[in-house]
């Protein structure tokens, strides 16, 4: 007995202490996960405004490694909510590298701890923020790769989980940013769509919760720029819904608000391309009103974007907001030059190359080609500008198989046209067959107000002998105060060579 005895003592004992052994190295595991959440969440503070995530890339992926494969059921709740922000640090280093594969399954990782959270506290403020993080960047990964109703489904699962922070705390200015930012996300999201009134409401709420914050606390870090950006969404779709001048009059006041935090944080690269796409978007209008003037504006908006390319020449994100830039530009100076537009074309394409899963550079590679093409055929290398054009149309053609978008289609339908006007130079017999399968792509947007696919779609309409519908929208265009230099020269050739109107 007194053996059986010391026996139990004994277990007692060892039982204690391999708890406490136990204890001490969750305890410890919490630590090291709360130190790598912490470095990576301070580093990636750091290296945002430089754009230089990518030298987290093999931190991020080691750190993948270890926290896609650890045991939830053994973990504390620190222990997790640390796991999850580390998780969602990974995905965006991945998201901002175009490593969508490595991104969602950080995220995937980081929802199943979410799901078993929420179901244990539904009410947990940190624990819907989290949630909510998490429903963005899958939204985000979505959004990137042209998948607009599940990007949509995300976003408005982001917007609920702030809509409940709001309730829980309806007097935090925290959970108003958190809700705006939602709003933001789910009306660009519709706005791929093409539901634009249904974008226009959301974009309308974001603004309002903005300005709600800056009237309380104005002098909050980054509200400036955060109220800047809901404007320029509101902007974009006033100028869908064809209200021109009040588009141009809200990207005025987003410039107006990303100066003055470009001023104070001159390094900050986010501010500075933010700024570049605001009087981007400006130049785009000018184009429209046929204002002399957009060709300053593009110029402007480059070089705000030169010293951040020659500061880091491997940000890929940055190197596709200057190369599209340049695009306009070389349009808008309507110069036949190849030179020029072949050098943007050849780095879009290794762009695309090195993120093959990015469908916008896939979209400005065809974009570039089309336009390497226009000018090959102005100077009449017909043949060179046919053979260009067709590696254009075939990655149009490939991108809408995969889903297709109102901005998509109206490139498409300008690449088609081309296509017609080259065949009709070489004496081609079909050579309207490109008119009739740009109206039949464009059939749907004469209800539009988005002068993006109204101009091509007159355009479309004169070259295949539709003068009633090509007159009516011609109109409309007018009536908002259209006048692009290569539309009107476009529709004036087709009254002096066919006779349409």
């Amino acid at each position: 007995m007194a053996i059986i005895g010391l026996l139990a003592l004994l277990a007692a004992v060892l039982g204690l202490a391999a708890r406490s052994a136990q204890q001490e190295a969750e305890q410890r595991r919490a630590d090291a996960e709360s130190l790598m959440s912490f470095m990576l969440g301070d580093f990636v503070d750091k290296l945002r405004p430089l754009g230089r995530l990518d030298l987290l890339d093999d931190v991020s992926a080691k750190a993948l490694g270890y926290l896609s494969g650890t045991d939830l059921n053994s973990s504390a709740p620190a222990t997790l909510a640390h796991r999850v922000k580390a998780l969602q640090l990974i995905a965006e280093v991945g998201v901002a590298q175009g490593r969508h594969s490595a991104a969602r399954e950080a995220l995937t990782a980081a929802d199943r701890i979410l799901q078993r959270q929420l179901t244990s506290s539904t009410a947990d403020v940190p624990v819907l923020k989290a949630a909510g993080a998490n429903a963005f960047w899958l939204g985000r990964l979505y959004f990137d790769q042209g998948e607009w109703k599940q990007a949509a489904r995300n976003m408005l699962l982001y917007r609920d989980y702030s809509a409940r922070i709001v309730n829980a705390m309806p007097d935090d200015p925290d959970g108003w940013m958190e809700l705006s930012y939602a709003h933001n996300s789910y009306g660009s999201a519709l706005l791929r769509q093409n539901d634009i009134t249904a974008a226009a409401t959301a974009f309308t709420r974001s603004v309002e919760l903005k300005q709600r914050v800056f009237s309380r606390q104005p002098d909050r870090p980054g509200i400036t720029v955060d109220l800047s950006n809901a404007l320029s969404w509101l902007a974009s779709t006033k100028v869908k819904l064809g209200e021109l001048q009040e588009a141009m009059r809200l990207y005025r006041q987003e410039e107006a608000l990303l100066a003055t935090a470009h001023q104070k944080e001159p390094t900050n690269g986010l501010w500075a391309q933010r700024l570049s796409s605001s009087i981007w978007r400006q130049a785009d209008l000018l184009q429209a009103f046929g204002d002399p003037g957009a060709g300053a504006a593009y110029s402007r908006a480059a070089n705000l974007m030169s010293p951040l390319i020659q500061r880091d020449p491997s940000n890929k994100m940055w190197q596709r907001h200057a190369y599209s830039i340049r695009l306009r530009e070389l349009a808008e100076a309507n110069d036949v030059d190849i030179a020029g537009t072949s050098a943007v074309y050849r780095h879009l394409q290794q762009l695309r190359d090195q993120t093959p899963e990015v469908r916008e550079l896939q979209h400005l590679v065809a974009k570039a080609g089309e336009q390497l093409a226009r000018s090959y055929a102005r100077r009449g290398d017909h043949s060179l500008a046919q053979t260009t054009l067709a590696s254009a149309l075939a990655i149009y053609r490939e991108l809408r198989s995969k889903g297709t978008d109102v901005a998509l289609d109206a490139n498409y339908a300008r690449a088609l046209l081309l296509s017609s006007e080259i065949g009709l130079a070489q004496g081609n017999d079909d050579a309207t067959a490109g008119c009739h399968a740009a109206l039949q792509i464009l059939a749907t947007a004469r209800d539009s107000n988005d002068y993006l696919t109204l101009a091509p779609l007159v355009e479309a309409s004169l070259c295949a002998g539709q003068s009633k519908i090509a007159l009516s929208i011609m109109a409309r265009l007018e009536a908002m105060g259209y006048r692009d230099a290569r539309y009107l020269k476009n529709i004036s050739k087709y009254k002096t060579e066919k006779g349409n109107i």
